[in-house]
């Protein structure tokens, strides 16, 4: 029998660090076959509670973008996972923003950091600045000035 295995990740991996998941995977029998970055988690709660089933249903349904890989409601949220390598985050915001028009406002959460390169390619699509990178956003300043002060 032979094992195949999917990797997914958090951020960057460099290729000692590739190297490494699969001499361990392979020492148990396995072969990597592909290697996908975890997806986005967003919880995105609309300000009209009567805005979130035709939310769902757009983000969920036959004609959503390629890239959500799933949208459920919880409570008075939508949560989503997406792909940004398949659908950009920035277009998934706007066909929230679309969604919404009727009712505007909404609030959203990553439910996990997002890496700087997620938030440099959002930053320049949202900004029409898509040269635009990490060292021109503050929070790549920032994070060292925080964990030194912990």
């Amino acid at each position: 029998m032979k094992r195949l295995a999917s990797v997914g990740y958090e951020g960057e991996l460099d290729k000692n660090e590739r190297g490494a998941a699969a001499r361990t995977l392979g020492s148990a029998g396995a072969a990597v076959t592909s290697w996908s970055r975890a997806p986005i988690a967003l919880r995105v709660v609309p300000d009209a509670p009567r805005m979130l089933e035709p939310l769902l249903a757009c983000l969920s349904g036959p004609g959503r973008p390629a890239g959500v890989i799933e949208a459920r409601r919880d409570d008075d949220a939508v949560v989503l996972k997406i792909d940004a390598e398949r659908t950009p985050l920035a277009l998934v915001l706007a066909i929230i923003d679309t969604e919404l028009e009727g009712a505007p406002g909404r609030t959203i959460e990553a439910m996990q950091p997002l890496d700087d390169a997620t938030l440099t390619a959002l930053a320049g699509a949202l900004l029409g600045e898509p040269g635009i990178d990490a060292s021109r956003l503050i929070e790549t300043h920032l994070e060292p000035l925080l964990g030194a002060t912990s």
